[in-house]
C-alpha cells in the first residue's frame, strides 16, 4: 500500500502503541484512533494490522502472534471486508474472513493473522445462531475463547464507528465486548466517545487536507438571495444545486479531466423504509423538474435512485466517468458509501430536523484524485438545504441497532373476526381535550382581542340561530379591535435559510450570520402550523389532542375574524403573531386542565369493542424475539418467538405444529396493546383488567379455539380469566361462530382444558383433553 505521509506516521504509531498495550497485564486495553471522514481509516487500519502480524514475532512483545476481530454497525463490516480483501488480493499479508470462512470445527479457533469481520447485530443476541451455535458448529464465543486460552493468541478488536455504540447502545455493546474480552480494543471514529482511553492516536483535519485527500471546506447555500416571488424554495434549491453541478462539470472539462461530478439529493429522513405520501410526492416533483429543465431522467441514465424499494442505474455509479449526474436517495448511503466524484449535496429536511450528520456531509468531501486542482471551485464541497435555524449543528451519526422484524399474514388463509376489547381510558386520565375546549379558546380570544364580545352573541346553542347573524355583523369591529394585538393582513410567511456559509465536516455548532428569505408554500404552512400546535401540547396526549386544538384555533379565526384555513395558517405562524397565539393558547390550556377537567370527575377506565382479525403485518424487536424457521403453520410468517418464552408456551407451539394436518392455522397472540385480542375480566383485587389469551386456533373443521397456556396453580388469576372467557363464549354472538377454549394445562403428555367454569387450576383430572384429530 502506498500511504500518505500522515498515514505512514499514524500506522507506525498504531503498531507501536498496540504492542505496548499487549505487553501490559490485564485485558481490554483501549486505543482510540480519531480520524476525520475521508482520511483513509480502513487503509491505515489494514496496513497497521499487516505490520503487526508481520513484525510481532521479532518485536519485544510478549506474544509472537495475534488475531483480529473487526466489529462494525449494520452492513458496514461487509464493505470493510471487501475493501481489505481487494487490497490484499495479491499479497495476502493478512486474511480477512467472514463467519462462514472461519474454522468452525469444535476445536476451531481464529488463526494468527486472520481478521474476523462481524456486525454488532450478529453477536449481541444470545439466540442468534452465531452466538448459541448448533449441532454442526460451536458458538462464536467458544471459538474466541479457544483462540485466547487454548492457543494463547491475543485478540485485537477493531471497533469501527465507535461513537455509534455509546448512549442507547452502550449496554449491549459492553455486553458483547465483555464476552469477547479482547486484549486490546482499537476504537475508530471521527468523533470518538470513549473517555480516558489508554492511548489516543489523532489525525488533525489539516493533515488530511494538506495531502489532498479531502476538500478544504463546505459551502452552504452559496449565493442564495432573498426573493420576493412565491417560488417554492425547494425548486429554487434544486435549480441552484444542479447549476453548481454543471459548473463543476465544466471546470473539469476545462482542465481536461474526465470526471463527471455527481449531485446527491437526500429526501427527508424519518428513519423508516417506506416512503410517506409527502415524500413520494417530493421525489416525483424532483424527478419531473430534473427531466423537464435538465433532460436528466432515470430512463436516459442520468438519474439514479437508491431507495429501499426502488434502486435504479446504480451499477458503476462510483466511477469517475459514470454518466449518472444525479443520485436521489433517502438514508441508505449515508454510512460508509464512497463516491469521490460526488461534489454537491441537496438535502430536503423535515421541519423538525435542525442538524446535519458528519457521515452525510462527508459524502461530498473526498477529492476524486486525491489532489487539489488549479480551479478552486473543485476543491470545495457544496450543500444546498432548506434548513431554517439560527445555528447549524453538525453531529455524529447515531443508530439504534435493535431492528424491527416483520411478520406477514400468510396468503390464502381464511381469516376470522372475533369480538375483542381494548382499553379506552377517560379523557381526564389521558389528558385529552374535548370539544368544549373550542368554546373556551373562542371565548378567551374574543374577550382579550375584541372590544365587542358579549357572551350571548357567542352561544354555541344550535337553537340560537340569531347568534350567527349578530356575530356576522361584528366581524369588522372584531378585526379592528384585534389589530391592536395581532396582525391579520399577513400576505406571506417567510422561511429564512442560511446563505453563503462556510462549514467543516466536524462536530460542532456554527452561528448563522447570513440568511435569505422565501415565502412558505401552503403545504409548508400547514407543516409549520402542525409543529406549532404540537409544541403547545406538552403534558397532553398529543396524538389525541392535536386535531381538537387545531380545529379550535381555525374555528375561532373563522368565526371571529372571517380568516379561513390557509390565511389562518399565515396569521398564526407569522413571526409577529406566533408568540401572542402561544401565550393565549397556553393560558387557556392551563385553565382548562385546572378548572374544567376536574369538574368532570375521574371516570373509571372502560373498554371499547372492536373486531379482531389476523393482521396483515406485525413487528417484533430483534433483541427480544428470534425467528423459528421450523414453524410453518402459524398464521403469520416468519414466526418469531420470545427469547424467554415460557415452557408451556414453547411446548404448546410445538404441539400445534406437530398436529398441523388438523389445523388450518394458529396464531400466537400478544400480551398487551390495543391491536391484540383481549377480553375484560375482574381480577382478585376486584378491578377490571384485560385478559390476552395466548393462542387463537382455527381448525380444518372451522371450529375456533382460544387457549391460554398455564402450568398447574401457576397463576392466581387463572380461574378469573378462564371464567370470564366462559362468559364471553356464552354470549349470543357465538351461536354462529363455534368458538371454544379456556385455560389449558399439560398433564401426562395431554393438553387439558375445561369447557365449564373452574375454581382452581389444580383439580384438572376431569378436564377435557384437546385432541386436534377429533375436532
Amino acid at each position: 500500500m502506498i500511504l500518505k505521509n500522515y498515514q505512514e506516521a499514524k500506522v507506525q504509531e498504531m503498531v507501536s502503541k498496540t504492542i505496548a498495550q499487549l505487553n501490559i497485564d490485564g485485558m481490554r486495553r483501549t486505543i482510540v484512533f480519531q480520524a476525520p471522514t475521508g482520511a483513509g481509516k480502513t487503509v491505515m487500519a489494514t496496513e497497521a494490522m499487516c505490520r503487526l502480524h508481520e513484525e510481532i514475532a521479532n518485536s519485544d512483545c510478549q506474544y509472537s502472534q495475534v488475531a483480529f476481530i473487526w466489529i462494525a454497525p449494520n452492513a458496514l463490516h461487509v464493505q470493510s471486508y471487501m475493501s481489505m480483501k481487494n487490497a490484499l488480493s495479491e499479497t495476502h499479508r493478512i486474511t480477512p474472513v467472514e463467519y462462514e470462512e472461519l474454522d468452525l470445527g469444535f476445536d476451531g479457533y481464529i488463526k494468527p493473522g486472520e481478521v474476523f469481520f462481524v456486525n454488532w447485530q450478529s453477536i449481541y443476541n444470545d439466540n442468534r445462531v452465531i452466538v448459541r451455535g448448533s449441532e454442526q458448529v460451536p458458538p462464536i464465543y467458544d471459538i474466541i475463547d479457544r483462540t485466547t486460552r487454548v492457543h494463547n493468541i491475543p485478540v485485537v478488536c477493531i471497533i469501527d464507528e465507535e461513537h455509534m455504540f455509546t448512549g442507547r447502545n452502550a449496554k449491549q455493546s459492553e455486553k458483547v465486548l465483555q464476552r469477547i474480552n479482547p486484549k486490546v480494543e482499537i476504537r475508530i471514529s471521527a468523533t470518538p466517545k470513549t473517555l480516558q482511553p489508554d492511548e489516543l492516536i489523532k489525525i488533525d483535519r489539516s493533515q488530511v487536507i494538506n495531502e489532498g485527500m479531502i476538500k478544504t471546506n463546505i459551502s452552504l447555500n452559496p449565493a442564495i438571495r432573498t426573493v420576493q416571488t412565491d417560488d417554492e424554495v425547494n425548486k429554487m434549491l434544486l435549480e441552484q444545486a444542479m447549476k453548481k453541478r454543471n459548473q463543476l462539470a465544466e471546470a473539469y472539462r476545462r482542465l481536461g479531466i474526465n470526471i463527471n461530478p455527481l449531485l446527491l439529493i437526500q429526501l427527508p429522513n424519518d428513519n423508516s423504509e417506506k416512503m410517506t405520501e409527502d415524500e413520494a410526492s417530493l421525489k416525483e416533483s424532483i424527478l419531473l423538474k430534473l427531466g423537464v429543465s435538465h433532460n436528466a431522467t432515470v430512463e436516459n441514465g442520468k438519474v439514479a435512485v437508491w431507495l429501499s424499494n426502488d434502486k435504479q442505474n446504480l451499477d458503476g455509479i462510483s466511477k469517475n466517468d459514470s454518466v449518472v449526474d444525479v443520485l436521489v436517495f433517502k438514508q441508505a448511503i449515508a454510512m460508509g458509501w464512497d463516491c469521490p466524484r460526488a461534489g454537491v449535496l441537496a438535502i430536503y429536511r423535515k421541519l423538525s430536523s435542525e442538524t446535519f450528520t458528519i457521515q452525510t456531509v462527508g459524502r461530498i468531501m473526498r477529492m476524486p484524485q486525491q489532489r487539489f486542482y488549479t480551479d478552486p471551485i473543485l476543491n470545495v464541497g457544496y450543500v444546498y438545504t432548506d434548513l431554517s435555524a439560527d445555528v447549524i449543528k453538525i453531529e455524529p451519526d447515531d443508530i439504534d441497532y435493535i431492528r424491527k422484524l416483520h411478520s406477514y399474514k400468510r396468503e390464502g388463509i381464511e381469516n376470522i373476526a372475533l369480538k375483542s376489547f381494548k382499553q379506552e381510558r377517560s379523557n381526564t386520565e389521558n389528558n385529552v381535550l374535548r370539544s368544549d375546549f373550542k368554546r373556551l379558546l373562542h371565548k378567551r380570544m374574543a374577550e382579550e382581542w375584541t372590544l365587542t364580545y358579549q357572551p350571548s352573541l357567542f352561544s354555541w346553542d344550535e337553537e340560537e340561530e340569531s347568534a350567527t347573524a349578530a356575530h356576522g355583523n361584528q366581524v369588522q369591529q372584531n378585526r379592528d379591535a384585534a389589530s391592536q394585538h395581532i396582525l391579520l393582513n399577513i400576505t406571506r410567511v417567510q422561511v429564512e435559510i442560511p446563505s453563503d456559509m462556510v462549514l467543516l465536516d466536524e462536530e460542532g455548532v456554527t452561528r448563522v450570520e447570513n440568511k435569505a428569505g422565501f415565502a412558505r408554500t401552503p403545504y409548508e404552512l400547514k407543516q409549520v402550523f402542525d409543529k406549532f400546535c404540537m409544541s403547545l401540547l406538552s403534558g397532553w396526549s398529543k396524538s389525541k389532542c392535536i386535531s381538537v386544538l387545531e380545529s379550535a384555533i381555525l374555528d375561532a379565526m373563522e368565526i371571529l375574524f372571517e380568516v379561513f384555513e390557509t390565511e389562518a395558517y399565515k396569521v398564526v405562524c407569522s413571526r409577529q403573531n406566533q408568540p401572542k397565539f402561544a401565550d393565549i393558547i397556553g393560558r387557556t390550556l392551563k385553565y382548562y386542565k385546572e378548572n374544567v377537567m376536574p369538574k368532570t370527575g375521574r371516570a373509571q377506565a372502560g373498554y371499547a369493542e372492536f373486531k379482531w382479525v389476523v393482521p396483515e403485518v406485525r413487528d417484533f424487536k430483534d433483541n427480544t424475539y428470534t425467528e423459528v424457521p421450523a414453524i410453518a403453520n402459524h398464521a403469520m410468517l416468519p414466526y418469531y418467538e420470545l427469547n424467554n418464552v415460557s415452557t408451556p408456551e414453547y411446548k404448546f407451539s410445538r404441539f400445534l405444529e406437530d398436529n398441523s394436518q388438523y389445523i388450518s392455522w394458529w396464531y400466537k397472540n400478544g400480551d398487551s396493546g390495543s391491536e391484540h385480542f383481549a377480553i375484560p375480566y375482574t381480577n382478585t383485587l376486584g378491578r377490571q383488567a384485560l385478559f390476552y389469551v395466548d393462542y387463537i386456533i382455527r381448525m380444518n373443521s372451522g371450529r375456533i379455539f382460544l387457549f391460554d397456556t398455564k402450568s398447574e396453580n401457576s397463576d392466581p388469576e387463572a380461574p378469573n380469566k378462564h371464567n370470564a372467557l366462559m362468559e364471553y363464549l356464552e354470549e349470543d354472538w357465538n351461536a354462529d361462530h363455534n368458538v371454544n377454549g379456556g385455560i389449558i394445562i399439560e398433564s401426562n403428555h395431554n393438553w387439558k382444558y375445561s369447557p365449564m367454569r373452574i375454581e382452581n387450576t389444580i383439580d384438572i383430572d376431569l378436564w377435557d383433553s384437546f385432541y386436534p384429530a377429533n375436532v
